[in-house]
């Protein structure tokens, strides 16, 4: 078949998927109490968990200036306790294995949701109408100094990154004084440090009420039941005063209007932004399909151009911010190293005249009508987190008055034309009102009925993990095959794990591995690169290359009806690529300019330092941890380098391909037969992973970064493989020691000494000794004491402060009670199948699981903490600026300071 067929025939291969999309439906009832609380409910059995989604309709625009700010920290309040639960919500939900929990806030609405076993219901309806009903009381003059120094914490961190002064700078110039888009979420630190106790607590009198906020409950439920439960809890609460709300207010720019901001960062980048209509609107959905059609995927237009054609950029990104009185349309490039960042406002600006004349193409527009269907079939497998069920629902009630609305754009995107999309560019983007409505509040009252605020209900029995039955067979070249049947949507998911790996680089060059990775989709002998990414965008289907220390992989996300095609694709990158000279040169650009900015970026930095630290030279693990490699190492690698690489390391017989979803063994196993027959077995190199000892001492090593807003602390030392005996306790040590939320270090660093906006311990995956960190940005004046905290931290849990019995019954619910929702969709399926698989774990090892970490005792923590934490042979590694914090750090004594440079 000739190549100018290939749009043609993907148009046809898409109808299906269109199809597909049309039937998806989120069937809900809705009701509202008498005062005033909307709820939706969603029944959804596949998993006995349910996702609470509470919207409250109050965000940064509701605002004013001089008082900026208080929507977020309001949202960080209420985690802190109300006046009947006096505790960490957080650490509330975590004992009931609660999952996809959060709290996050925007110009139009904050939000609170978690997904919990379904036998938990009534306790976080209680904790979540506590904290609406009754949370004025319990905010005191401590509570909101310490959340105003996380928030401020959270504000330098994110200021801190390279870029981080964009956003706020690019909010402010977009909209005229006044306009409640003017200022940033998260305000301004004269606003934060003003905002006093009344102006709080009359916040919460103001908006967090009932009759301000829609409540979706999705999940292993009834209507009867939610019904009942909620009016129980949610009932007794008064509605809150009638409330003014800002409407359309678009402010649509005229002219051209530029700023410039020097920031610590090694290119040059461009922001173009449009302001547009708001969420809903029929201009919006079209918008963000031409966004697509721009930036998204290797064919965009605007990707093709300024990364794959003429390399003058390193990224490109376009897409639409949804909001509720007015949108905003951004382009993002990144100029590649060397390159002058008028070239690529040049070529922005000729692709962008090309499109407001001519418009898109029909086979762009089938292609970005796919992968929008398709996205949104993949984001309601589940019912809690950012686009799942619950979340769809609640946003389109709040936004648009319908939860059901959501079928709208649907319907828009399904029936896009060229013409559609280009008139709505011409209308917005071809250059760059506020009404106000009254409308009757009624007379919501609340219920007459109490409800026992003296103790939290309890959770009831937890339900028992349900996990889909794994096949196992073994392919004709030896490939070994695990598949798990889901049947609630029609997506199969694919998972090829090779046996290589950052660890594999010994043998060729660091950063060869990850290279490797990034080229397989770059051209086969039958698809060049663009083929493959039109080709897969016109089937609905993603493809993700990557690689970690031990594995590269390849992920395959197909719609059912497009498996066939779909699988091809994936069959032919993996077994074909022939790593085009220039694509090669295009990707190891890229590459070299990641490298470039990982040492600009604090942890980054640290990351291409620690690993030799620990392991020594010579060790397969001893490389930079992002993967990545040297600059000279990079640079010296070739196209042929590439293909040696791929030669060496993928024989099935040293593979794993799982898969998850809509299918069977009988249906599956012809058709990979049939695909990797060609495929040819054969003996890998043997990576160095032997076993290493701890450092003699601990060392400190600085690594300067000049003007730092904060300091990033990084610590490490060897710590056991994944597979061993005692990994379920050192688990669970490391969840007491800092591996959460509601761990010590973080307890201590961000919600006691608010220093830091959060700081961790954590154990990296590897099938070798892993590494055992100490996570924690902290502020620069207080680099020594934070470094003093840590290393308290890390003796205590082995000393004067071993675990508790309340401790490790926080973590063993946590734990054990979470485990029903982490496995809730086909891709954490997939992934939980691929951890075992990667380390070699039983195969009943999560059906086993809860019942191990039940059993820990006390004693078990206390060994597993000998065998991990080791503060006397540390490696410390300090990124910050060394003229503010070098002489504290050497004042500590920790152990020998020596200053490195970033490699």
């Amino acid at each position: 078949m000739r190549r100018v067929h290939l749009a043609t025939l993907f148009a046809v291969l898409l109808l299906p998927a269109a199809a597909c999309a049309q039937e998806i439906d989120i069937p809900f009832q809705k009701f509202v109490l008498s005062n005033g609380l909307t709820v939706l409910v969603h029944e959804d059995h596949k998993a006995p968990i349910v996702a609470v989604n509470i919207w409250y309709h109050v965000g940064s625009k509701n605002e004013r200036a001089g008082k900026t700010g208080f929507a977020h920290l309001f949202e960080h309040l209420m985690f802190g306790g109300s006046e009947h639960f006096h505790g960490r919500y957080v650490d509330a939900m975590e004992r009931i294995g609660a999952t996809d929990l959060n709290g996050t806030t925007n110009e139009d609405r904050t939000n609170y949701f978690e997904s919990v076993p379904v036998s938990a219901l009534d306790y976080v309806l209680w904790m979540e109408s506590d904290r609406m009903g009754y949370m004025v009381n319990a905010i005191d003059q401590k509570t909101l100094d310490l959340q105003r120094g996380v928030v401020q914490n959270e504000k330098r961190q994110g200021e801190n990154e390279p870029y981080g002064l964009a956003d706020e700078l690019i909010q402010h110039d977009t909209y005229p004084s006044g306009h409640p888009y003017s200022w940033s979420t998260i305000g301004s630190m004269e606003d934060l440090n003003a905002a006093s106790l009344a102006d709080v607590q009359e916040w919460f009198k103001t908006y967090y009420a009932p009759s301000n906020a829609v409540l979706a409950v999705a999940g292993d439920v009834t209507l009867d039941t939610v019904r009942q439960k909620v009016d129980k809890y949610f009932g007794e609460i008064p509605p809150g005063p009638p409330l003014a709300r800002p409407r359309a207010w678009i402010a649509k720019m005229s002219g051209t209007h530029s700023a410039a901001l020097e920031d610590r960062v090694p290119q040059a980048r461009i922001y173009q932004t449009w302001n547009i209509p708001a969420f809903g609107s029929e201009d919006f959905d079209y918008l963000d399909l031409a966004s697509d059609v721009l930036a998204a995927g290797t064919t965009s237009r605007l990707y093709k151009r300024l990364v794959y054609d003429d390399q003058i950029a390193t990224d490109v990104a376009c897409g639409v911010n949804p909001r509720e009185i007015g949108g905003q349309f951004q382009i993002m490039a990144t100029a590649a190293p060397g390159i002058d960042l008028a070239r690529v406002e040049k070529a922005i600006a000729e692709e962008m005249a090309r499109f407001l004349e001519g418009g898109p193409t029909e086979s762009e527009v089938a292609r970005v009508r796919t992968q929008h269907l398709a996205g949104f079939i993949r984001g309601v497998d589940r019912i809690g987190g950012f686009g799942g069920k619950s979340d769809v629902l609640a946003m389109n009630q709040v936004f648009l008055g319908d939860p059901a609305a959501y079928k709208v754009t649907l319907r828009r995107v399904r029936e896009a034309a060229p013409a559609n999309l280009h008139a709505a560019a011409r209308r917005w983007l071809a250059d760059g009102m506020y009404a106000l409505e009254v409308r009757p509040f009624g007379d919501p009252q609340k219920s007459t009925a109490t409800v026992d605020r003296g103790k939290a209900p309890e959770t009831g029995q937890p339900p028992e993990l349900r996990l889909p039955k794994l096949e196992r067979f073994t392919l004709a070249n030896g490939l070994k095959v695990v598949l798990a049947e889901r049947h609630e949507i029609p997506l199969v998911n694919f998972g090829l794990l090779v046996d290589s790996g950052w660890a594999a680089d010994q043998f060729a060059a660091p950063g060869a591995a990850n290279l490797a990775a990034n080229l397989l989709d770059e051209g086969t002998r039958t698809r060049t690169a663009l083929e493959i990414s039109e080709q897969l965008a016109q089937l609905g289907a993603t493809l993700n290359l990557g690689s970690n220390v031990d594995t590269i992989s390849a992920r395959l996300s197909a719609l059912k009806q497009n498996v066939d095609a779909s699988l091809a694709i994936l069959a032919d990158v993996v077994l074909n690529p022939v790593f085009p000279q220039a694509d090669f040169a295009r990707e190891q650009k890229q590459q070299l300019a990641a490298i470039e900015r990982e040492k600009t970026e604090p942890v980054g930095m640290a990351l291409r330092v620690l690993p030799e630290l620990i392991y020594g030279k010579g060790h397969a693990y001893s490389e930079p941890w992002t993967g990545s490699g040297t600059s000279a190492s990079v640079g010296k690698l070739t196209r042929e380098d590439m293909a040696k690489f791929h030669a060496a390391w993928f024989k099935p017989n040293h593979a794993t391909l799982i898969v998850v979803g809509d299918t069977t063994l009988a249906e599956m196993r012809p058709k990979l037969e049939k695909l990797f027959s060609s495929w040819q077995p054969g003996e890998t190199p043997k990576k160095n992973v032997a076993a290493v000892a701890v450092a003699d001492r601990p060392v400190v090593y600085l690594l300067d970064r000049p003007g730092a807003q904060q300091s990033v602390i990084l610590a490490g030392n060897i710590a056991p493989p994944r597979k061993n005996p005692s990994e379920i306790a050192i688990e669970s040590m490391n969840n007491i020691l800092g591996g959460d939320f509601g761990a010590r270090i973080n307890m201590n660093l961000r919600e006691d000494k608010h220093w830091s906006y959060g700081a961790y311990s954590l154990l990296l995956g590897a099938q070798g000794q892993r590494p055992f960190l100490v996570y924690a940005p902290v502020e620069t004046d207080k680099t020594k004491e934070s470094l003093l905290e840590v290393s308290k931290e890390l003796h205590g849990i082995l000393g004067d402060r071993p675990a508790t019995e309340a401790e490790l019954a926080r973590v063993k619910a946590s734990e054990t009670l979470r485990l029903p929702g982490s496995r809730e969709t086909i891709d954490r399926v997939l992934s939980s199948i691929q951890e075992l698989v990667e380390y070699d774990l039983p195969e009943d090892y999560y059906e086993t699981y809860a019942g191990k970490v039940r059993a820990l005792t006390l004693h078990d923590i206390g060994k597993a903490a000998e065998k991990v934490v080791q503060p006397n042979h540390l490696i410390w590694v300090v990124v910050g600026d060394r003229a503010k914090i070098e002489a504290g750090v050497r004042e500590l004594k920790l152990g020998e300071v020596r200053v490195l440079k970033a490699e």
